[in-house]
């Protein structure tokens, strides 16, 4: 099999383009040269301007030009259908644009999180600089954006109408929404439509994506293995319009998304769908809320014309408790009653209250209690039952028409009317789902760009959006909330040297230069114990040049790879090569806190 690399093809490295737009990296006359193809097609029959070109990633431009080369149908047509290959590079990329997906095989190099020295692929999606954006069905009025989607995604022809033949694997995801849901705006890792005969999604991580880490819309079959879904904010796999499609999904891993599985009808189609899942572990309140809020997370709310089997389920509630595993609605968007199914073949968990609620026949089935292993069978008809362990459940009456919230520790849940509500945005002190009508308040949306760079700083602002999507909060609209920044103003053609007095590593200053060979830090103080090689890889932006690649020195001193926190140094930093650097100081990723009298830095 032939890959297009896409490192190699376009001369691309994450320590030099990873972080920035193609207008920052090259000039215009190169740019367009460089992702000839892509410039044809947006120019020519998308409407862009040269000044939006400029603004996409480069890993964007790179993905999208080798797919627009390789187009069976040539520039002009309606939909790019192409059976590339592609191998994506290693790093972390930020992307700003839908990449759509051939109908071959994309593969990055590891699903871990990408960090210096190691070869595993991260692409990190750039909603603030979003220049993409995917056509709405009718009932959705808020932008969708996706950083990898099906060709076939929005087509009404019958050429290529099914996402055929395609694998997607070995890839970590990530959003930029690591809190609770902002209802301005739709954003998956993956989006894939209407997957056809052996096309696959396998080994990719998906995290922090503002609705979901994958959406599956539609499915005749749709297949999957390996997922991983962390903190994400309305479900983690999202299965829209899917009550005709055919589902199976293996090993399947989530921390503290309100749900693993989500159906919903969409687009004209009804929820459901007949959909097998081998393995799920599931945890919710077990990690530090450092890296998310817990969210109370159930397996999965299950909606329509459904027949649902899980072969093994782990599920743990660890700080918080739940009022149920499963969520079931048995009903069409019209109200009318199916005989849907759930089947689990082997679960045990903990800190739950309920196996089942359903809201269409208003019962709940309480479980055998925590650490108790269980079959269930669960079936809508005839007013709704539940066996677990071969025999009938304890039943009781539930009142309220979606989940209900958590506890964070124990609660008691009130059935009769519907307390503790579930809140996607995070209000109130427990989340859930409740069944009175919705309140709303006003919560931040989406970050504007920053403005250009004036007198050392620059501003963005982010507006106040209603947390409920078509309610509008009773209190005032509060003012936007405008954040400042540090910023540099390219020098003059042919500056060779950039100076910053009085240091740290808590304030961003962009680098002015287009690439660096040397540092020169005076009065280095590393308050934090690390190593020389370490603060140096976060010098680059993460960058990692390897100690082959990569010189120091501390005139009058002797310095090795360790460093005292809190002692005076001077140190030089001597690149084999240049660099080219994002930030003379700061970082968008972790830092290694210092300070400095003086950093200069030369070309």
């Amino acid at each position: 099999m032939r890959y297009i690399d896409l490192g190699s093809e376009y001369a691309i490295d994450a320590a030099s383009h990873g972080q920035r737009a193609i207008g920052e990296a090259w000039d215009a006359a190169t740019c367009k040269t460089k992702f000839s193809h892509l410039y044809a097609r947006k120019i020519q029959h998308e409407g862009w301007n040269d000044a939006k070109f400029l603004k996409l990633r480069v890993f964007s431009a790179a993905f999208m030009d080798a797919m627009w080369k390789t187009s069976a149908f040539g520039l002009a047509a309606q939909q790019l259908i192409s059976v590339a290959n592609l191998l994506l590079p290693k790093g972390k990329w930020l992307n700003n644009i839908e990449c759509v997906l051939p109908y071959g095989k994309v593969m990055g190099q590891g699903t871990f999180m990408w960090y210096p020295g190691n070869d595993s692929t991260q692409i990190s999606m750039d909603s603030p600089g979003w220049l993409g954006g995917l056509s709405r069905p009718t009932g959705v009025n808020v932008p969708i954006r996706a950083s990898f989607v099906s060709p076939t995604y929005g087509q009404s022809s019958f050429v290529a109408a099914y996402h055929e033949s395609f694998e997607f694997e070995n890839v970590r995801l990530t959003g930029d929404a690591p809190g609770w849901m902002d209802p301005s705006y739709r954003a998956y890792g993956l989006y894939v439509y209407d997957s056809g005969e052996t096309g696959v999604v396998r080994k990719v991580y998906a995290e922090h994506f503002n609705t979901a880490g994958f959406a599956f819309e539609r499915g005749t079959p749709a297949t999957a293995d390996l997922l991983t879904v962390f903190n994400c904010n309305f479900t983690g796999i999202h299965l829209l319009g899917t009550a005709l499609a055919t589902l199976n999904f293996g090993t399947v891993s989530s921390d503290d998304c309100p749900s693993l599985f989500d159906m919903e009808a969409y687009n004209g189609r009804e929820a459901g769908g007949v959909l097998n899942v081998s393995c799920t572990k599931q945890e919710t309140g077990v990690t530090s809320e450092e890296r998310g809020p817990w969210k109370g997370s159930i397996v999965a709310n299950l909606r329509g014309q459904f027949a649902a089997n899980f072969g093994a389920i782990s599920y743990a509630c660890a700080a918080v408790s739940t009022n149920t595993m499963f969520f079931v609605d048995p009903r069409l968007v019209s109200g009318v009653m199916q005989n849907s199914v759930l089947n689990v073949g082997a679960a045990k968990g903990f800190n739950y209250d309920l196996t089942v609620q359903d809201a269409a026949n208003k019962k709940g089935w309480r479980g055998p209690g925590s650490y108790s292993g269980m079959q269930l069978f669960y079936s809508a008809a005839g007013g709704g039952y539940c066996e677990i362990n071969r025999k009938a459940a304890t039943q009781i009456t539930v009142n309220s028409p979606s989940r209900l919230g958590f506890f964070r520790g124990v609660g008691t849940f009130d059935y009769v009317n519907g307390t503790p509500a579930y809140s996607f945005t995070g209000t109130g002190s427990t989340s859930g789902g409740g069944g009175t009508a919705p309140t709303a308040s006003w919560v931040l949306g989406t970050p504007g760009a920053w403005s250009s760079c004036v007198a050392g700083s620059q501003t963005r602002s982010t507006p106040y959006v209603s947390s409920v999507q078509g309610v509008t909060p009773a209190s005032p609209k509060p003012a936007d909330v405008v954040e400042t920044q540090s910023c540099t103003v390219n020098p003059p053609s042919g500056a060779t040297s950039q100076t910053i007095n009085s240091a740290t590593s808590a304030t961003k200053v962009l680098c002015s230069l287009p690439s660096v060979r040397k540092i020169t830090f005076t009065g280095l103080r590393i308050t934090a114990g690390t190593s020389l090689s370490a603060f140096a890889g976060y010098l680059c932006d993460k960058a990692y040049v390897g100690f082959g690649g990569l010189y120091y020195d501390n005139p009058g001193q002797t310095l090795v790879r360790s460093v005292v926190a809190g002692t005076s140094y001077n140190v030089t930093l001597t690149f084999a090569s240049p660099v080219s650097m994002k930030y003379a100081v700061g970082s968008d990723l972790a830092t290694v806190p210092f300070t400095a009298t003086r950093v200069l830095l030369e070309a």
